[in-house]
């Protein structure tokens, strides 16, 4: 998530930019020395989610039950893997996406709340939409479409694969984010096509 080689995040995006990403970070709590080394998908990464307020997330809190319970504990991604989602993208696009998120700051509560809504009634189809919505401020739709098959859809078909032998052991819980899902290449269709029934379950 740093240079590591003396670049800084300034001498990449400019100052007058830097001066609005520092700011908007350091309402967050992280210091201007850090945000300084930082790369642009890192902070664009910071600002595109909501304040942590309760000091876990949920991965941490399945996995600590999880283990608490002496369950045997698998990743599906390495941390690597996730990392290379954005990492791999070009400077350039790194920057549009960082000035994307800075953009859409004060609409983050609101898109927050709409997910959350699509994902309670089981509106997958409404997420998709939620999402692109966000995305809305980056006039480069190939970039778009880059970034959700590097987001969801590469990752997704990795997620299948990987997923295969412990299905087929039988009596296993799955935790993935909600946008592997959907779509034409989310978890659904991609297990469905193996031939696993997949429903859904109501929540209310």
């Amino acid at each position: 998530m740093m240079f590591m080689d003396g670049t800084t995040l300034e001498s990449v995006v400019g100052r007058s930019l830097y001066k609005k990403v520092d700011q908007a970070m350091s309402e967050r709590g992280i210091p201007g020395a850090v945000t300084m080394m930082m790369k642009p998908w890192a902070a664009m990464s910071f600002l595109s989610i909501p304040e942590n307020r309760s000091g876990t997330f949920m991965d941490m809190d399945l996995y600590n039950k999880a283990q608490a319970q002496g369950k045997e504990r698998i990743g599906l991604e390495e941390l690597s893997e996730q990392i290379a989602v954005f990492d791999g993208l070009s400077m350039k696009d790194q920057v549009i996406l960082l000035k994307s998120s800075l953009s859409e700051l004060k609409n983050i509560p609101r898109l927050i709340e709409a997910l959350i809504q699509k994902y309670v009634t089981d509106d997958l189809n409404g997420l998709i939409r939620v999402s692109a919505k966000s995305m809305d401020s980056v006039s480069d739709k190939a970039l778009i479409v880059s970034v959700m098959e590097r987001l969801n859809d590469n990752r997704n078909v990795k997620m299948a694969r990987r997923l295969a032998p412990w299905l087929q052991k039988g009596n296993c819980f799955v935790a993935v984010g909600a946008l592997h899902l959907t779509g034409a290449h989310g978890l659904i269709k991609l297990l469905r096509a193996k031939g696993y029934t997949v429903e859904s379950i109501s929540r209310k």
